[in-house]
């Protein structure tokens, strides 16, 4: 009987990579410069498709914050928007690592801060809110604003991913650097992370009232009380004294009976007997000072006599600085617009 000859087929190997691409892969991964700049003399090429279980280059040194091999592969003709494997950018690794100086010098080059991955959708925007990586994460809202809103396969938004990490500042850098947020679609978001501390959702609701005007029919929808809602009080009140109002009507009795006096003093003229009817000391009376001074200056000074005495000493001291600044500069600068300079005054009386 004839022995049966099995035919043994040969393993695939992948070939080795030549000693030069492993040079400038591990250079730039380790942030050797003087070695990755000897592999890019030598011949090393940036651009070359990187041999199987090997990142290119520009990416291994995004990914492990080496920026200074980052400017030297961009310098050297390294393309930005060169992908790994797993279909992720150099500046999606960049935002991982929150290296700003690399996501810096990859702006610089082109590299689109609302460029998705390939599996997830998600932009750097998306993997900074998501690790909560702040001063990357203004970097790239800075170069397009447009990005906070870009959504990831699932439809989720860079905020979510910051409210389902509990990360408030990059929540709020969003909401105040990005697009103009409704307050519902913001409300609807919290409502899929039931779960998140309520301080968080307040202090966003915070935000979004101190840089949109709300209608009656949004601030009906805002929880009451709303911790945190007084630090928009400010802005609100510049805008509407009615939409003040409204925003009292969301804060705890405390901080109600001690705001109020501001937005009934901002609201219109008051006598003399009403002014003396104010607390003295007076917190928080200062944000009603841009309201007060349009309407009548003799009014303005009963305000300042209600102030705290570190609040009147701080607003002096800064009237006095102002004054002489208009002074040393009156001929290089225009003078300051009148409505600032209340608004000026006023921020120095609440700070």
């Amino acid at each position: 009987m004839a022995k049966r000859k099995w035919s043994q087929k040969k393993k695939h190997r992948p070939p080795r990579p030549s000693p030069l691409w492993v040079q400038l892969s591990a250079a730039a991964e380790s942030g050797d410069v003087d070695s990755l700049s000897a592999a890019l003399a030598a011949g090393g090429d940036p651009n070359a498709v990187p041999p199987p279980g090997y990142d290119p280059p520009l990416f291994a040194a995004a990914s492990s914050a080496q920026p200074a091999c980052v400017v030297a592969l961009l310098h050297a003709g390294a393309c930005p928007a060169a992908a790994n494997s797993a279909g992720l950018l150099a500046l999606h690794a960049a935002a991982i690592a929150g290296c700003e100086r690399s996501v810096a010098a990859l702006l610089h080059a082109g590299a689109a801060p609302a460029a998705a991955s390939a599996k997830t959708a998600w932009t750097a925007v998306h993997y900074a809110a998501f690790f909560g990586h702040t001063a990357t994460l203004r970097l790239l809202l800075k170069a397009d604003p447009a990005a906070a809103l870009a959504e990831g396969l699932g439809g989720e938004l860079p905020v979510q991913l910051a409210l389902r990490n509990w990360l408030e500042e990059p929540a709020r850098i969003l909401l105040e650097e990005g697009p103009a947020m409704p307050l519902d679609t913001l409300l609807a978001l919290a409502g899929k992370h039931p779960h998140g501390p309520s301080w968080l959702l307040s202090r966003l609701i915070a935000a979004v009232a101190a840089r949109q005007p709300l209608t009656a029919a949004e601030w009906d929808r805002v929880p009451s009380p709303c911790r945190g809602l007084a630090a928009a009080l400010p802005s609100v009140l510049a805008r509407s004294t009615a939409e003040a109002t409204l925003l009292l009507q969301h804060l705890e009795a405390a901080e109600h009976a001690r705001l109020r006096p501001a937005v009934v003093a901002a609201s219109g003229s008051m006598t003399d007997g009403q002014w003396a009817l104010l607390p003295t000391p007076c917190p928080g009376l200062g944000m009603a000072l841009p309201a007060v001074l349009e309407r009548s200056t003799a009014e303005a000074a009963l305000l300042v006599c209600h102030l705290p005495a570190d609040d009147r000493e701080r607003l002096h001291a800064f009237a006095m600085c102002l004054a002489r600044l208009q002074r040393r500069w009156r001929r290089r600068m225009r003078p300051l617009p009148t409505p600032l300079i209340w608004r000026l005054l006023a921020l120095a009386a609440a700070a």
